[in-house]
């Protein structure tokens, strides 16, 4: 288990004597927050050669931010407000085998459900207040991957595979062939390259912003 939270930002004195420009009364604070818990288990077969690894996880992560202003009886107006959280439950499962002394092959999946709960709020030129985000979204995603791993007899190493993945919130699915190469030149130093292509989810709420005209 493990969790954190930070908070940073200014605001104002409640004293008008002090405020000497017009920035003195302004107001800004962002807050951040995340909790993680969950259990891994590794096992190794009869073989010796094989090993797995699955890990069950529940993770939160929340963030905030407003910005305002306070008047001269030290009321607080917002300008621009915003709340994210994001909790989620995750699985994951990997496969490891030992071919030879120079071969081995992984393979393994992920798996994540995941929520949101947002707002964002912005006041305008005209004094109304804008809703820049859509209050709820959900969603899951799925990824598998296979990897070979060959060493050489000179310290070089090369590595190939595949990665899928599936977002549901987007109906985006993707296949990535992925390839490496490590070369170890002394004990403490080495070279690596890799090439291939990789995706990625972005948060939830850059799927469900809204956009004005």
């Amino acid at each position: 288990v493990m969790a954190g939270s930070s908070r940073i930002g200014t605001e104002a004195v409640k004293d008008t004597s002090l405020w000497e420009s017009s920035s003195d009364n302004q107001e800004e604070m962002e807050k951040q927050g995340s909790f993680i818990a969950g259990i891994k288990h590794l096992f190794t077969y009869p073989d010796k050669k094989t090993w797995s690894r699955t890990v069950l996880a529940y993770t939160s992560f929340n963030s905030s931010f407003s910005e305002g202003y306070l008047d001269s009886s030290y009321l607080r107006h917002d300008t621009y407000t915003n709340s994210y959280t994001y909790p989620s439950y995750r699985g994951s499962f990997m496969l490891n085998h030992k071919i030879n002394s120079r071969n081995t092959i992984r393979a393994g999946s992920n798996f994540s459900i995941m929520d949101a709960e947002m707002s964002n709020y912005r006041t305008n030129s005209s004094g109304s207040i804008d809703t820049m985000v859509l209050p709820h979204a959900d969603g899951n995603m799925l990824q598998g991957y296979v990897q070979w791993k060959h060493r050489t007899i000179n310290d070089v190493e090369f590595s190939t595979g595949l990665h899928y993945l599936r977002y549901s919130l987007t109906g985006h699915q993707t296949l990535e062939p992925r390839a490496g190469f490590r070369w170890t030149i002394t004990p403490r130093s080495a070279f690596n390259a890799g090439i291939g292509f990789h995706s990625r989810a972005e948060s939830m709420a850059v799927y469900s912003s809204l956009v004005r005209n």
